[in-house]
């Protein structure tokens, strides 16, 4: 199974058991996934996942800066509480569709 069928398959999977929800990206044909309120609950646990795979995975480089959006600031430097509708993200690898 190539790697696109793959995670087009997960992303099926996590369609079906509501965690996400599938909808038009720019109103064309290209779709794009966003987390149903059982999928925003899942947000925190999520978080530490990527923490942990930061830390073991990656040699200690995140490769995704998460910023408060009202400030602009990481979460580590702003501290304040986490939530999914405040997050937004920088990748520090480049990722083509």
């Amino acid at each position: 199974m190539s790697r696109a069928s793959s995670l087009a398959d997960r992303l099926a999977r996590l369609v079906q058991a509501g965690v996400l929800r599938k909808v038009p990206f720019n109103a064309g044909e290209r779709f794009e996934y966003r987390f149903t309120e059982i999928g925003l609950d899942l947000y925190k646990p999520m978080l530490v996942m990527m923490a942990w795979g930061d830390r073991w995975l990656s040699d200690g480089k995140p490769t995704m800066r998460l910023r408060h959006k009202a400030c602009g600031q990481d979460f580590s430097e702003c501290k304040k509480p986490i939530s999914s509708k405040d997050t937004d993200y920088i990748l520090r690898y480049p990722f083509d569709l």
